[in-house]
C-alpha cells in the first residue's frame, strides 16, 4: 500500500465513521495498520471505533500506539485519559493528564478531565480501593454483572466504608434489573459520603427505572445541588422531564447539558426527542445529526432520525436508518420493530418477512410487533 493509498484508504475510514458505517471504518483502518502498523490516525480512530461499542479496555493499545507516534496531538491524549477513566484507572488517567501537559498541551477539555480525575480521587482520599477492585471493574465492563457483582459483595464484608465498592454493586443491580437493591447500594454509598453527586445520579437513573419519577427527580436536583456543573444529571433529569410531558424543563436541562459539556452526544440525542415530540421537526433532525456528529457508533440516534423520517413519510430514508442502527447494534430491538413498521407502511413484503427472520434467530422470543407487522402486511395484500 502506497502512501497515497494509506491517505485515501483513511479518508474513506472517516467517512465511513462519520456516516455510522462502524464494520466498514474497521476494514478501512484495519487495512491501513496491516500496511502501516504505527500509523497514529488509523490507530486513535479504531480506539474510538472501540470505545464507541462499549469496548473501552480494547481501545487502549490502539490510544497508546497513536501516542507514541504523535505527541502534539491533543485529541491522542484526551482518548487516553477518557478511556482511563472510564475504566476506574485513575492513576494512570492521571499520568495521561500530566503527559499531556508537559507536552505543552492545553485547553477546556483537559480541564474538564481534570475536574473528573479530581471528584473522583476525593472519594479515594476518604475510602481507599480494595486491592482486588480493578478486577471487579473488568468483570462490570464486559458485562458479567452477577460475577462482579459477588465478588464486590464479598469484598464488602471486609471493605464496607468504600463508597466505590457500593456504587459498583448498584450499578451491577441495575444492569440486572435489580432496582430496589440497587437504590439500596446506592444509599448506602451516600450514608458513606452524603455528598456523593455520582450515587445521586446513579439512585435517579434506578428510581425512574423502577417508576419512582418524583424520587428520581429529586435525586437528580440533588446531584446537581451537591455539583452544579453535573451534565450527567441535567441530562438525565430533562429526558426524565420529557417523558413526563414538562417539555420547558426537559429543553433547558437539555440545553444545560450542553453547555456544560459540548461533546455530549447523549444530551443532544435527548434534546432531539424533546424537539421531536414538540413536532419541531427541523430541530430534531439538527440534534440528532450532531449526536452522530460526535458518536458516529450511536444507534439510538440513528433509530430517532429515522422516526422523524417516518414521520415525514420518507419510508426509505427512514429504511435506511435503522438498517445503519442494525448494523451498528445487531441486538437492538428497537431498531428491528421501527424497520418492520416502515418496511409494513413502505409495503415491501419479501423484505418484511427478512426483517422478521433476522429477528426471530436474534431474539427469543422475537418482538411481538415485529411478528404482527408481517401478519397485517399479508392480510392487506389479499
Amino acid at each position: 500500500m502506497t502512501e497515497l493509498t494509506i491517505s485515501e484508504a483513511l479518508r474513506l475510514g472517516i467517512e465511513a465513521h462519520k456516516a455510522g458505517r462502524i464494520k466498514e471504518a474497521d476494514r478501512y483502518y484495519t487495512a491501513i495498520l496491516g500496511s502501516s502498523p504505527e500509523h497514529p490516525d488509523a490507530n486513535h480512530n479504531l480506539g474510538v471505533l472501540a470505545v464507541g461499542i462499549g469496548q473501552v479496555e480494547r481501545a487502549l493499545p490502539y490510544f497508546k500506539k497513536a501516542l507514541e507516534q504523535n505527541k502534539s496531538i491533543l485529541q491522542f491524549w484526551v482518548s487516553l485519559a477518557d478511556a482511563y477513566l472510564k475504566l476506574k484507572k485513575y492513576n494512570d488517567a492521571r499520568d495521561v493528564l500530566n503527559g499531556a501537559r508537559d507536552s505543552g498541551l492545553s485547553g477546556k477539555v483537559l480541564d474538564e478531565l481534570t475536574r473528573k480525575l479530581s471528584d473522583a480521587n476525593v472519594d479515594l482520599q476518604r475510602h481507599p480501593l480494595p486491592e482486588d477492585l480493578d478486577g471487579i471493574i473488568n468483570l462490570y465492563n464486559t458485562g458479567e454483572f452477577e460475577k462482579a457483582l459477588e465478588k464486590a459483595t464479598d469484598l464488602i464484608k471486609s471493605s464496607n466504608q468504600s463508597l466505590i465498592l457500593h456504587n459498583i454493586c448498584g450499578a451491577a443491580n441495575a444492569a440486572l434489573k435489580r432496582y430496589d437493591a440497587a437504590i439500596e447500594n446506592y444509599k448506602s454509598a451516600i450514608d458513606l459520603n452524603p455528598n456523593y453527586a455520582d450515587a445521586f445520579n446513579n439512585m435517579g437513573i434506578a428510581q425512574q427505572e423502577n417508576n419512582d419519577l418524583d424520587g428520581a427527580i429529586s435525586s437528580y436536583n440533588k446531584a446537581i445541588e451537591i455539583k452544579p456543573n453535573f451534565a450527567e444529571a441535567f441530562n438525565n433529569l430533562g429526558n426524565l422531564y420529557r417523558i413526563i410531558g414538562n417539555y420547558d424543563e426537559a429543553h433547558r436541562c437539555g440545553q444545560k447539558a450542553i453547555h456544560l459539556k459540548p461533546d455530549y452526544p447523549e444530551a443532544y440525542n435527548n434534546l432531539g426527542n424533546t424537539f421531536f415530540e414538540l413536532s419541531k421537526n427541523d430541530d430534531a433532525v439538527t440534534a440528532y445529526k450532531k449526536a452522530l456528529q460526535l458518536n458516529p457508533a450511536y444507534p439510538e440516534a440513528y433509530i430517532n432520525l429515522g422516526n422523524v423520517s417516518q414521520k415525514l413519510i420518507d419510508f426509505d430514508e427512514a429504511i435506511s436508518l435503522y438498517r445503519k442502527a442494525i448494523a451498528i447494534n445487531v441486538n437492538c430491538q428497537e431498531a428491528y420493530v421501527c424497520l418492520a413498521e416502515a418496511l409494513d407502511r413502505r409495503n415491501l413484503i419479501r423484505e418484511l418477512s427478512a426483517c422478521v427472520s433476522d429477528a426471530k434467530k436474534r431474539f427469543n422470543p422475537t418482538p411481538p410487533e415485529v411478528q404482527l407487522m408481517l401478519v397485517l402486511s399479508f392480510f392487506r395484500d389479499k
